[in-house]
């Protein structure tokens, strides 16, 4: 990647900021990215997008991982538990075999999950 995502965010939200529109900003910052080679990483631009966005507004960037799909009202609940400025993503992550695993802000981690749990005691 000739520049990190999180350059290729900045200057994509600067310039909405001065006032160009979305559909302008975001044909140019393809352009940019295809003119760079960095074309194949543009979901991690846009990842470091929500990431700003979600840190301006007050809000985190969240990522829950469940072994298996969950039924809309299991999901429901858990969504109902975050923020609204926060920004929440929800994946199955078969790897994780069963339970749930939460991520903050790419950072911290509440993993309940059996490979977790199995991982922990293994040492």
């Amino acid at each position: 990647m000739k520049y990190p995502p999180r350059a290729y965010a900045e200057a994509f939200l600067l310039a909405l900021a001065e006032g160009l529109s979305s559909e302008n900003a975001t044909s140019r910052l393809s352009s940019v990215l295809r003119k760079n080679g960095d074309y194949a990483r543009a979901g991690q631009v846009v990842h470091e997008v929500e990431g700003i966005l979600a840190e301006k507004n007050g809000g985190r960037m969240v990522r829950v991982e469940f072994a298996r799909e969950q039924e809309s009202a299991v999901r429901e609940k858990i969504l109902s538990r975050f923020d609204a400025q926060d920004r929440v993503t929800v994946v199955v992550n078969p790897t994780l075999i069963a339970g749930v695993r939460v991520l903050l802000n790419g950072e911290e981690e509440l993993d309940v999950s059996l490979s977790g749990k199995l991982q922990a005691m293994l040492g």
